[in-house]
């Protein structure tokens, strides 16, 4: 493909329909479109030959992990298996069997490195975020963690239980109906996410493969750390389960040893390939705007809150008004860029222009 020719007739398009921007936010357009084009709705973090949904091979050890691309998100599609095996002791007491040694360490289900080869490796919280923690609880900038270079911890907005700022757990389960988003990430799933059940750690040093028996009434679960602390040693992370259709936020302490999923690194997520059209049921005009954009559903509108994302994928409150059927956004704050509207499974987008003077 000539894509000197391609970067022409774009910026000729951008011209033709986003008069009124300037030209820095035009570039920037232009850059994000061409990007799309090259890697073809793959993440766009690069243009290196490495593409999600390749094999990451982890030159620490040498292990391979497939990856998967959901949206604009790059996950491993395999659970982390970095580390030395320590044995775990059962002792009655919440404690830990690991260290702050400069070593990795790993527990393996029911003390049997073969689980590890089959699920993962299995890691307190404090040891997955490789002690790099501030004052008890991470900042909110992305850790690696024991991530390979360029991977890193998947955050989590929600607070015990309640929905908070979206973050990247949120964001993947966004892809889904929140009836079914357990089953579409789980071994056999739409998704290719392949949430293995591997069982975890108690933080007495037992091992378990149920979670919350009287919740979930039995059955097989898999759980997954986030970077997201919470008061006292509670941490957050998410539980797949084979009773139970729709994830479940887990609220545990630090000494569990749970399994872990990284994520890749990007500097911009978007994708062609989630660029919403403008043949939806929902609108979103104008566009580009200065000032406000309108939203109006031409469906039955569902029992859930409007959601606006940036390229990076972080959510943005904006003043809403409601007149009859139609949602305006206020967006007089927003930075010049593409943005996302979510409304239940419906999605759109537009463009904030820099106001002109």
């Amino acid at each position: 493909m000539n894509y000197k020719l391609l970067q022409i007739i774009i910026t000729k398009t951008l011209r033709k329909q986003r008069r009124g921007l300037q030209p820095s936010t035009l570039s920037y357009f232009r850059f994000i479109i061409i990007a799309a084009l090259l890697v073809k709705g793959k993440s766009i973090a690069t243009a290196q030959s490495w593409q999600c949904g390749d094999t990451l091979v982890d030159s620490r050890d040498g292990q391979k992990y497939p990856t998967v691309l959901i949206g604009s998100q790059c996950w491993m599609a395999k659970n982390l298996n970095i580390g030395t095996y320590t044995e775990s002791f059962y002792t009655g007491t919440s404690h830990s069997d690991m260290a702050n040694n400069g070593i990795i360490e790993k527990y393996c289900y029911n003390n049997d490195t073969a689980n590890c080869e089959l699920y993962g490796g299995l890691y307190e919280w404090d040891e997955m975020t490789n002690y790099t923690t501030v004052g008890g609880s991470l900042p909110d900038t992305v850790n690696r963690g024991i991530c390979p270079t360029g991977w890193h911890i998947p955050s989590s907005g929600s607070v015990f239980g309640a929905s908070g700022t979206t973050m990247e757990w949120e964001i993947l389960e966004l892809h889904f109906p929140p009836t079914t988003e357990a089953i579409e990430l789980m071994p056999g799933g739409s998704s290719g996410f392949n949430a293995q059940l591997g069982g975890y750690r108690t933080e007495y040093g037992q091992w378990d493969t149920i979670y919350t028996t009287a919740i979930l009434g039995g059955g097989r679960c898999g759980n997954y750390w986030s970077t997201l602390s919470s008061f006292a040693d509670n941490r957050l992370g998410r539980t797949f389960h084979t009773n139970h259709d729709s994830l479940t936020v887990l609220y545990d302490s630090r000494f569990l040893g749970l399994s872990v999923r990284c994520i890749k690194d990007s500097d911009l997520t978007i994708s062609i390939a989630e660029l919403p059209s403008n043949k939806t049921a929902l609108k979103v005009y104008p566009s580009p705007a200065e000032s406000y954009v309108s939203v109006v559903l031409n469906c039955p509108a569902p029992n859930e809150p409007l959601l606006v994302y940036n390229i990076f994928g972080q959510e943005v409150r904006l003043p809403v008004q409601k007149s009859n059927e139609k949602l305006k956004l206020d967006i007089i704050t927003l930075p010049p860029g593409i943005y996302f509207v979510r409304l239940g499974t419906y999605t759109g987008c537009f463009i904030k222009a820099s106001i002109s003077h």
